[in-house]
Protein backbone atom coordinates (compact mmCIF):
# COMPACT_ATOMS: atom_id res chain seq x y z
CA UNK A 1 0.00 0.00 0.00
CA UNK A 2 2.77 2.42 0.91
CA UNK A 3 4.59 1.76 -2.35
CA UNK A 4 1.33 2.19 -4.26
CA UNK A 5 0.65 5.53 -2.52
CA UNK A 6 4.14 6.74 -3.32
CA UNK A 7 3.64 5.72 -6.92
CA UNK A 8 0.39 7.71 -7.10
CA UNK A 9 2.01 10.79 -5.56
CA UNK A 10 4.91 10.49 -7.95
CA UNK A 11 2.55 10.25 -10.93
CA UNK A 12 0.83 13.48 -9.85
CA UNK A 13 4.04 15.36 -10.60
CA UNK A 14 4.57 15.16 -14.35
CA UNK A 15 7.85 15.36 -16.22
CA UNK A 16 6.62 18.66 -17.66
CA UNK A 17 6.67 20.20 -14.19
CA UNK A 18 10.41 19.65 -14.02
CA UNK A 19 10.95 21.82 -17.08
CA UNK A 20 13.02 24.87 -16.18
CA UNK A 21 11.10 28.15 -16.21
CA UNK A 22 13.86 29.70 -18.32
CA UNK A 23 13.39 27.09 -21.05
CA UNK A 24 9.64 27.67 -21.15
CA UNK A 25 10.17 31.44 -21.33
CA UNK A 26 12.45 30.98 -24.36
CA UNK A 27 9.74 28.84 -25.94
CA UNK A 28 7.11 31.50 -25.21
CA UNK A 29 9.34 34.21 -26.66
CA UNK A 30 9.70 32.29 -29.93
CA UNK A 31 5.91 32.20 -30.18
CA UNK A 32 5.53 35.89 -29.32
CA UNK A 33 8.21 37.09 -31.73
CA UNK A 34 5.85 36.72 -34.69
CA UNK A 35 2.79 38.00 -32.83
CA UNK A 36 3.86 41.40 -31.49
CA UNK A 37 5.66 44.48 -32.78
CA UNK A 38 9.44 44.63 -32.53
CA UNK A 39 9.25 47.38 -29.91
CA UNK A 40 6.94 45.27 -27.72
CA UNK A 41 9.16 42.21 -28.11
CA UNK A 42 12.25 44.20 -27.08
CA UNK A 43 10.35 45.48 -24.05
CA UNK A 44 9.54 41.88 -23.08
CA UNK A 45 13.22 40.93 -23.43
CA UNK A 46 14.30 43.74 -21.10
CA UNK A 47 11.79 42.89 -18.39
CA UNK A 48 12.57 39.19 -18.55
CA UNK A 49 16.29 39.88 -18.26
CA UNK A 50 16.06 42.34 -15.37
CA UNK A 51 13.15 40.93 -13.32
CA UNK A 52 12.83 37.20 -14.08
CA UNK A 53 16.16 35.75 -15.17
CA UNK A 54 18.09 35.83 -11.90
CA UNK A 55 15.04 34.98 -9.78
CA UNK A 56 13.22 32.30 -11.72
CA UNK A 57 15.07 30.91 -14.76
CA UNK A 58 16.69 27.93 -13.00
CA UNK A 59 13.50 26.97 -11.15
CA UNK A 60 11.39 23.98 -12.31
CA UNK A 61 7.74 24.67 -13.14
CA UNK A 62 6.66 22.68 -10.07
CA UNK A 63 8.31 25.36 -7.92
CA UNK A 64 5.57 27.83 -8.89
CA UNK A 65 2.57 25.68 -7.96
CA UNK A 66 2.41 27.23 -4.51
CA UNK A 67 4.77 30.16 -5.03
CA UNK A 68 4.01 33.42 -3.22
CA UNK A 69 3.78 35.68 -6.28
CA UNK A 70 2.26 38.49 -4.24
CA UNK A 71 5.25 38.40 -1.91
CA UNK A 72 7.52 38.81 -4.94
CA UNK A 73 5.39 41.71 -6.17
CA UNK A 74 5.58 43.41 -2.77
CA UNK A 75 9.38 43.12 -2.84
CA UNK A 76 9.42 45.00 -6.14
CA UNK A 77 7.47 47.90 -4.62
CA UNK A 78 10.54 48.89 -2.63
CA UNK A 79 12.36 49.99 -5.79
CA UNK A 80 9.90 50.25 -8.69
CA UNK A 81 6.86 52.37 -9.54
CA UNK A 82 3.39 50.82 -9.44
CA UNK A 83 3.10 51.28 -13.22
CA UNK A 84 6.32 49.33 -13.86
CA UNK A 85 5.25 46.59 -11.46
CA UNK A 86 1.86 46.32 -13.14
CA UNK A 87 3.60 45.81 -16.50
CA UNK A 88 5.86 43.14 -14.97
CA UNK A 89 2.87 41.32 -13.46
CA UNK A 90 1.04 41.44 -16.78
CA UNK A 91 4.03 39.87 -18.54
CA UNK A 92 4.40 37.23 -15.81
CA UNK A 93 0.73 36.29 -16.14
CA UNK A 94 1.04 35.99 -19.91
CA UNK A 95 3.89 33.52 -19.56
CA UNK A 96 2.16 31.41 -16.92
CA UNK A 97 -1.10 31.47 -18.87
CA UNK A 98 0.83 30.00 -21.79
CA UNK A 99 2.14 27.25 -19.48
CA UNK A 100 -1.36 26.58 -18.13
CA UNK A 101 -2.87 26.19 -21.58
CA UNK A 102 -0.05 24.18 -23.15
CA UNK A 103 0.86 21.94 -20.22
CA UNK A 104 -2.46 21.82 -18.35
CA UNK A 105 -1.13 23.13 -15.04
CA UNK A 106 -3.17 25.47 -12.85
CA UNK A 107 -1.25 28.29 -11.13
CA UNK A 108 -4.37 30.11 -9.82
CA UNK A 109 -3.36 33.28 -11.64
CA UNK A 110 -6.48 35.12 -10.47
CA UNK A 111 -4.89 35.29 -7.01
CA UNK A 112 -1.96 37.35 -8.31
CA UNK A 113 -2.75 40.99 -7.61
CA UNK A 114 -1.33 43.95 -9.51
CA UNK A 115 -0.93 47.32 -7.77
CA UNK A 116 -3.53 49.93 -8.55
CA UNK A 117 -2.16 52.65 -10.80
CA UNK A 118 -3.81 56.00 -10.30
CA UNK A 119 -3.97 58.49 -13.14
CA UNK A 120 -1.93 61.55 -12.34
CA UNK A 121 -3.54 64.92 -12.78
CA UNK A 122 -2.36 66.37 -16.09
CA UNK A 123 -1.06 69.94 -16.01
CA UNK A 124 -2.71 71.18 -19.20
CA UNK A 125 -1.98 74.26 -21.27
CA UNK A 126 -4.39 77.12 -20.79
CA UNK A 127 -6.26 78.52 -23.77
CA UNK A 128 -4.01 81.59 -23.61
CA UNK A 129 -0.87 79.42 -23.71
CA UNK A 130 -2.16 77.44 -26.67
CA UNK A 131 -2.90 80.64 -28.52
CA UNK A 132 0.67 81.80 -27.92
CA UNK A 133 2.03 78.53 -29.30
CA UNK A 134 -0.29 78.74 -32.30
CA UNK A 135 0.73 82.34 -33.03
CA UNK A 136 4.43 81.54 -32.86
CA UNK A 137 4.14 78.47 -35.13
CA UNK A 138 2.06 80.31 -37.71
CA UNK A 139 4.64 83.09 -37.94
CA UNK A 140 7.68 80.80 -37.88
CA UNK A 141 9.63 80.29 -41.10
CA UNK A 142 11.27 77.12 -39.71
CA UNK A 143 9.52 74.20 -41.38
CA UNK A 144 10.22 71.88 -38.45
CA UNK A 145 8.12 74.11 -36.19
CA UNK A 146 4.98 73.16 -38.11
CA UNK A 147 5.01 69.83 -36.29
CA UNK A 148 3.93 71.44 -33.03
CA UNK A 149 1.10 73.18 -34.86
CA UNK A 150 -0.05 69.84 -36.32
CA UNK A 151 0.00 68.24 -32.87
CA UNK A 152 -1.86 71.18 -31.36
CA UNK A 153 -4.69 70.91 -33.87
CA UNK A 154 -4.87 67.13 -34.14
CA UNK A 155 -3.73 65.64 -30.84
CA UNK A 156 -1.45 63.06 -32.49
CA UNK A 157 1.35 61.41 -30.54
CA UNK A 158 4.92 62.59 -31.01
CA UNK A 159 5.98 59.29 -32.61
CA UNK A 160 3.12 59.55 -35.11
CA UNK A 161 4.13 63.12 -35.88
CA UNK A 162 7.74 62.06 -36.55
CA UNK A 163 6.46 59.39 -38.94
CA UNK A 164 4.17 61.76 -40.86
CA UNK A 165 4.91 62.17 -44.58
CA UNK A 166 3.49 64.65 -47.05
CA UNK A 167 1.62 61.80 -48.73
CA UNK A 168 -0.37 61.41 -45.49
CA UNK A 169 -1.93 64.87 -45.87
CA UNK A 170 -5.04 64.70 -48.05
CA UNK A 171 -5.68 68.32 -49.01
CA UNK A 172 -8.59 67.41 -51.25
CA UNK A 173 -10.53 65.73 -48.46
CA UNK A 174 -8.95 67.87 -45.73
CA UNK A 175 -7.67 65.00 -43.62
CA UNK A 176 -4.51 63.54 -42.06
CA UNK A 177 -3.91 59.80 -42.38
CA UNK A 178 -2.09 58.30 -39.37
CA UNK A 179 -0.45 55.04 -40.42
CA UNK A 180 3.04 54.84 -38.89
CA UNK A 181 5.03 55.82 -35.83
CA UNK A 182 8.72 56.36 -35.02
CA UNK A 183 10.37 55.21 -31.81
CA UNK A 184 13.74 54.28 -30.38
CA UNK A 185 13.90 50.78 -28.99
CA UNK A 186 16.50 48.91 -26.95
CA UNK A 187 17.78 45.55 -28.17
CA UNK A 188 19.63 43.33 -25.72
CA UNK A 189 23.34 43.01 -26.54
CA UNK A 190 22.94 45.50 -29.42
CA UNK A 191 21.91 48.80 -27.86
CA UNK A 192 19.30 51.21 -29.20
CA UNK A 193 17.99 51.84 -32.68
CA UNK A 194 15.26 53.94 -34.31
CA UNK A 195 12.43 51.99 -35.95
CA UNK A 196 9.38 52.83 -38.02
CA UNK A 197 6.34 50.72 -37.18
CA UNK A 198 2.57 50.72 -37.22
CA UNK A 199 0.96 53.01 -34.62
CA UNK A 200 0.52 51.94 -31.00
CA UNK A 201 -2.77 50.04 -31.44
CA UNK A 202 -5.08 48.99 -34.28
CA UNK A 203 -7.43 51.87 -33.44
CA UNK A 204 -4.48 54.26 -33.78
CA UNK A 205 -4.64 53.73 -37.55
CA UNK A 206 -7.02 56.58 -38.17
CA UNK A 207 -7.96 59.61 -40.24
CA UNK A 208 -8.00 63.01 -38.54
CA UNK A 209 -9.77 66.12 -39.87
CA UNK A 210 -7.46 68.81 -41.26
CA UNK A 211 -8.47 72.25 -39.94
CA UNK A 212 -8.54 75.33 -42.13
CA UNK A 213 -5.64 76.81 -40.17
CA UNK A 214 -3.49 73.73 -40.76
CA UNK A 215 -4.55 73.60 -44.39
CA UNK A 216 -3.47 77.20 -44.94
CA UNK A 217 -0.08 76.57 -43.30
CA UNK A 218 0.67 73.17 -44.84
CA UNK A 219 -0.56 73.59 -48.41
CA UNK A 220 2.15 76.10 -49.50
CA UNK A 221 4.85 74.01 -47.77
CA UNK A 222 3.70 70.84 -49.52
CA UNK A 223 4.48 72.38 -52.91
CA UNK A 224 8.18 72.42 -51.96
CA UNK A 225 8.37 68.72 -51.17
CA UNK A 226 7.88 65.28 -52.66
CA UNK A 227 5.06 63.21 -51.22
CA UNK A 228 7.50 60.56 -49.97
CA UNK A 229 9.36 63.03 -47.74
CA UNK A 230 8.88 63.20 -43.98
CA UNK A 231 7.28 66.46 -42.95
CA UNK A 232 9.65 67.17 -40.06
CA UNK A 233 12.92 66.42 -41.87
CA UNK A 234 11.96 67.35 -45.42
CA UNK A 235 13.90 64.27 -46.59
CA UNK A 236 12.96 60.86 -47.98
CA UNK A 237 15.28 58.79 -45.83
CA UNK A 238 15.99 61.07 -42.88
CA UNK A 239 13.86 60.62 -39.78
CA UNK A 240 13.55 63.08 -36.92
CA UNK A 241 13.12 60.84 -33.88
CA UNK A 242 10.87 61.80 -30.93
CA UNK A 243 13.70 62.53 -28.50
CA UNK A 244 15.28 64.98 -30.93
CA UNK A 245 11.97 66.67 -31.72
CA UNK A 246 11.27 67.23 -28.03
CA UNK A 247 14.17 69.71 -28.05
CA UNK A 248 12.50 71.59 -30.91
CA UNK A 249 9.21 71.52 -29.00
CA UNK A 250 10.76 72.89 -25.79
CA UNK A 251 12.52 75.61 -27.77
CA UNK A 252 9.18 76.65 -29.30
CA UNK A 253 7.58 76.84 -25.84
CA UNK A 254 10.42 79.05 -24.60
CA UNK A 255 10.11 81.39 -27.56
CA UNK A 256 6.33 81.45 -27.09
CA UNK A 257 6.86 82.36 -23.41
CA UNK A 258 4.93 79.28 -22.28
CA UNK A 259 5.73 76.93 -19.40
CA UNK A 260 7.49 73.68 -20.34
CA UNK A 261 5.17 70.67 -20.26
CA UNK A 262 5.19 67.21 -21.75
CA UNK A 263 4.49 66.98 -25.48
CA UNK A 264 1.26 65.01 -25.13
CA UNK A 265 -0.14 67.90 -23.08
CA UNK A 266 -0.81 69.67 -26.40
CA UNK A 267 -3.91 67.51 -26.78
CA UNK A 268 -5.34 67.95 -23.25
CA UNK A 269 -7.90 69.43 -23.66
CA UNK A 270 -7.68 69.88 -27.41
CA UNK A 271 -10.30 72.53 -28.07
CA UNK A 272 -8.75 73.08 -31.49
CA UNK A 273 -10.11 69.67 -32.53
CA UNK A 274 -13.60 71.04 -32.21
CA UNK A 275 -12.66 74.13 -34.18
CA UNK A 276 -11.62 72.02 -37.18
CA UNK A 277 -15.25 71.65 -38.12
CA UNK A 278 -16.04 75.35 -37.90
CA UNK A 279 -12.94 77.29 -39.02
Amino acid sequence: MRNEARSILKDEVTDVEYLKFGDVVKEWMLVKKNQVKESVFCNYEQKIKYYFKDFFFDKPIIFFRNYDFNGYINSLRKRLSDKTIKDIVSLLKQIFKYIEVKYDINFKLSLIKSPTVYQRKIDVFTEREKNRIKTYCLKSTQEKDVGVLIALFSGIRIGELCGLKWEDIDFENKSINIKRTIQRIYELEKGTKVVETLPKTATSLRIIPLSNILYAKLKPLSNKHNKEEYILSGKNHKIVEPQAYRYTYKNILKKSRVRIKKFHTLSYPNFYKIQTFFN
